[in-house]
């Protein structure tokens, strides 16, 4: 590789950078062929301060290193901290030339940050699809799981199976970032991640759901197949799944997610007022054939044939609000705990309720009375972070009921107490 001379000093002023454009480097691996005199030391600092190219710098690093001038190489990568710049390049040629023992020596000797070093030559190394630095760096049982966690969704961005398998064996978090994995791989279309991923045992978040509805959009049936089995809320955002399935006239994706449990008669859906209904016979016969095999009424003892609680099942069928209702009327109420209950899945029914849309269901003062100020403790720690931009005026009008019915609770006992 050609080196253009990038420095100047009294004697290498008078060089011809065009004619000589490896002196800057070749005069230096001359010089560290044996210890550097004071003289050539304070020129070497001279010569790395006035430097501006890149390359050079970077090749007097190697070199330095090849002549074992530890004394040398402590004063060039002094220089390189303070430029992130300089570090990226570095970073980016040791991958490039393949020098695994260099990143042993930056680690034990250069005074780097390790954090820093991980987390850069993981990414080059997914970048430039380099296997042997990749395996060094499982091989030194890199401490950062951010680093191996970034590293990993890059790998599935630049679509590099060997980082990827390695990875997963090595037991990175599949699950890293709530399901930023699975969400790269399905907008990429890369159903061969996808599936592997699901089959290590990739959760399905509610920030999944959104391409949960583009795979329906996009006709992809056997990976909304897959989702639903590895627990996909078929009802997310009151069915929207299956308004773009009517939509597109799929009848096979109308029929996947009927068979999947969701219930035309609860889907808030006037299907026969539909174009796709009226239009086209497939689609007519499919609707009225899952119309007539749902009961339209809640039957909440069916839960006894499922393996999941009632209060579950209620979630998951989309009938929460009758079963609330039907628990008050017994004399029962809805425990705190109750609502961190979690389906097989592992999405608690608090989850499910907020992904839903339905978070109103169990914010209702009523609900709570007597047991306001826990509710609001317990709402804040438990369901403050899951609330939707668009919900938060909601959930915020919510907490001021109870937090107004908590205060005309105290009211009564204020008065008694003046008596």
């Amino acid at each position: 590789m050609a080196i253009r001379l990038c420095y100047r000093c009294d004697m290498l002023d008078k060089i011809d950078h065009s004619e000589h454009h490896n002196s800057f480097v070749a005069y230096w691996q001359d010089k560290l062929q044996s210890p550097l005199t004071e003289k050539d030391f304070k020129e070497l600092q001279r010569s790395i301060k006035s430097s501006t190219k890149e390359d050079s710098l970077i090749d007097l690093v190697f070199v330095a290193y090849e002549c074992h001038q530890n004394e040398v190489m402590r004063e060039i990568l002094e220089h390189f901290k303070n430029n992130n710049a300089l570090n990226a390049s570095l970073f980016k040629e040791i991958v490039s030339r393949n020098q695994p023992q260099m990143i042993d020596y930056l680690i034990k000797k250069g005074g780097f940050d390790q954090s820093v070093i991980e987390t850069r030559i993981l990414s080059e190394a997914v970048q430039g699809h380099s296997k042997e630095i990749l395996k060094h760096m499982f091989n030194l049982n890199a401490k950062q799981n951010s680093a191996k966690e970034q590293a990993f969704i890059e790998a599935i961005v630049l679509n590099n199976l060997y980082a990827f398998e390695h990875f997963i064996t090595c037991g990175v978090d599949i699950n890293v970032h709530k399901g930023a994995a699975l969400s790269v791989a399905s907008a990429k279309d890369d159903k061969t991640m996808f599936d592997r991923l699901l089959k290590e045992g990739a959760k399905i978040y509610p920030f999944n759901h959104n391409d949960f509805i583009n795979l329906v959009q996009r006709k992809g049936h056997d990976r909304v197949q897959k989702m639903i089995d590895n627990g996909a809320d078929v009802y997310w955002q009151n069915g929207e799944a299956a308004r773009r399935a009517l939509v597109n006239e799929d009848v096979e994706m109308l029929s996947l997610l009927f068979e999947a449990g969701y219930n035309p008669h609860l889907s808030g859906i006037e299907w026969d007022a539909t174009g796709a209904y009226k239009n086209n016979p497939e689609v007519k016969d499919c609707v009225h054939y899952y119309l007539s095999k749902y009961d339209h009424r809640v039957q909440l003892a069916t839960v006894q044939h499922s393996e999941e609680s009632q209060a579950v099942f209620a979630v998951r069928s989309n009938t929460y609000a009758s079963y609330v209702r039907e628990l008050l009327k017994s004399g029962q109420t809805v425990q705190f705990e109750d609502l961190l209950e979690a389906d097989k899945y592992k999405n608690t029914i608090l989850e499910m309720l907020c992904s839903r849309g339905h978070m109103e269901t169990i914010l209702t003062p009523h609900l709570w009375r007597g047991r306001e100020t826990k509710a609001i403790e317990f709402f804040d720690q438990n369901l403050k972070g899951m609330v939707a931009p668009k919900d938060r005026p909601a959930y915020i009008g919510a907490i001021q009921r109870l937090t107004l019915q908590t205060q005309k609770n105290l009211r009564p006992k204020l008065k008694r107490r003046i008596r």
